[in-house]
């Protein structure tokens, strides 16, 4: 019994203490309520402030309880399908174009769902640039449409992004085409023709600008959203062309989801930031990056614009037409690389030989003491893999000397007869920029570089490993003297850039 009178308090105190803890406090508030918005990865610079600032005002319901915003993002395409998929459950999506949301909503599967109720916010068109010197001086002005015939008569280089990755990127895409073909070269055989007269594909209007006013040699054009040349640093440099078919519209637009995930609660929340995004704060914002205020409907009606069934050619025969390219890939695995960043670089490749196209060439040079072919162009990548999967750190560093022999493979009378010969040329160097052993001085590799890419069109993209500040400028001046393209890695994010730049 004396052990019974013992236990009971104890009880007594456990189950008290239970009380207490489930029991709402008088006064205490609601959890927050949660929703969500999707948006174009390449807004972040609109996106972001806007939010923070819709999230420091403190935004509540009715009844006092407070709102909490999370935000998806996607690259334009990817979101379009995870959307109509139901991969992505949002109450909102601020998307570029109504032609995405239109495509989504005719493509609707498992849980996807519908959005309506879109909102316009602002615009921004996509315009032809060339570098303004040359062209002036160009027996091409005056006649430059269509590009058909002027860039192969008059040895003009067309570009235009990668049509997936950026909000304009599939737009840049077609305006191009257009400028080319007209709309025949959206649809079929007129979308494959019109893609081997390009010669470069960027996944960045700031690249694409940059290589275009780094090139001297040859008039350039390419394809780019208007926001992104009114914020281009060297714009004066470069001037706007007028195509016969007009450029492209893209309004940006924040829609409401349908699903059944969308409470009133959060439909509320949703509409708040809705009026957020409306107010002359979000247009300022939005003018500061380039884009224009919304036009009455007499200046946009006669635009020219995708339609969703246009929007699924140009992305689901992107692979299939792109112009195809021959890559020389020179992977610096000297004792001074990392094997962390090498291991990275090997995860990077590995990906790039498996989604290349089976009649694209590849070769492989490896930089240590001397430079090594390891492989020559080859389009097994199989067996591509399997060398760059047993590289390790080892010995001194031969970078200038590796570039001059995959420069030296492109030469007529080294270069194999390639499969496709009206491939694009391109030259990947993986490296951290330091040389110590090379035969052939820093100099005389730059004009090398220089003068074999403008007289062979061979594209110099070089992805930079950590490494000594003043040995890294040193080949980002070698890059830019080339018209390439430089890009500086963390050493561990290697396979987002062979994603967009190898191809």
């Amino acid at each position: 019994m004396k052990f019974i009178f013992i236990l009971l308090p104890i009880l007594t105190l456990i189950c008290t203490g239970c009380e207490e803890k489930v029991q709402k406090k008088p006064g205490e508030s609601k959890p927050a309520l949660e929703f969500s918005m999707l948006y174009d990865s390449s807004l972040q610079d609109y996106v972001k402030p806007l939010t923070t600032s819709f999230q420091q005002s403190g935004p509540a319901l009715p009844d006092g309880q407070k709102i909490l915003l999370s935000l998806f993002t996607a690259e334009p395409l990817q979101g379009m399908k995870s959307v109509a998929e139901g991969k992505i459950k949002a109450d909102l999506w601020l998307t570029s174009s109504e032609v995405y949301v239109n495509w989504a909503n005719n493509h609707l599967e498992n849980l996807g769902a519908r959005h309506e109720q879109c909102t316009s916010l602002f615009r921004d068109s996509i315009t032809l640039v060339a570098q303004k010197e040359l062209l002036e001086n160009s027996p091409a002005a005056g006649k430059l449409f269509p590009l058909a015939q002027s860039a192969p008569a008059f040895g003009i280089k067309l570009s235009h992004l990668v049509p997936g990755v950026e909000s304009s990127g599939i737009f840049s895409t077609a305006q191009m085409l257009l400028a080319i073909n007209g709309p025949e070269a959206l649809t079929g055989e007129g979308y494959k023709q019109a893609e081997s007269l390009i010669e470069l594909y960027a996944p960045n209007a700031e690249e694409l600008l940059a290589s275009q006013v780094l090139t001297q040699n040859a008039l350039a054009i390419s394809a780019v959203a208007e926001s992104d040349f009114n914020t281009f640093a060297q714009k004066n440099k470069l001037t706007r062309l007028s195509p016969p078919q007009g450029n492209l519209q893209m309004t940006y637009q924040i829609c409401h989801s349908t699903g059944d995930w969308v409470t009133p609660a959060r439909k509320y929340a949703a509409t708040k930031l809705v009026e957020w995004f409306k107010s002359q704060a979000s247009l300022k914002k939005a003018q500061g990056l380039g884009f224009q205020e919304l036009s009455s409907e007499d200046q946009t009606k006669d635009a020219p614009s995708l339609s969703p069934s246009q929007l699924q050619t140009l992305d689901e025969d992107w692979k299939k037409f792109h112009r195809q390219s021959s890559l020389a890939v020179v992977v610096d695995r000297s004792g001074s690389i990392d094997p962390v960043h090498l291991s990275s670089a090997q995860r990077a490749l590995r990906y790039l030989f498996a989604k290349r196209n089976e009649r694209e060439e590849t070769s492989l040079i490896t930089i240590t003491t001397e430079p090594e072919l390891d492989f020559d162009f080859t389009t097994d990548a199989q067996k591509l893999t399997k060398v760059t999967d047993e590289l390790y750190p080892l010995g001194g560093s031969s970078l200038y000397d590796a570039l001059r022999l995959a420069y030296d493979q492109f030469l007529s009378e080294n270069f194999k007869t390639p499969l496709n010969p009206d491939a694009r040329k391109i030259v990947l160097v993986i490296s951290d920029g330091g040389d110590t052993n090379s035969r052939m001085s820093y100099e005389s590799v730059k004009h090398l570089v220089k003068t074999r890419s403008e007289k062979s069109n061979i594209k110099l993209i070089v992805l930079a490993l950590p490494g000594d500040k003043v040995e890294l400028e040193k080949l980002k001046s070698l890059t830019e003297a080339s018209a390439g393209i430089f890009i500086n890695t963390s050493g561990y994010e290697i396979e987002k850039f062979i994603d967009k730049y190898a191809l």
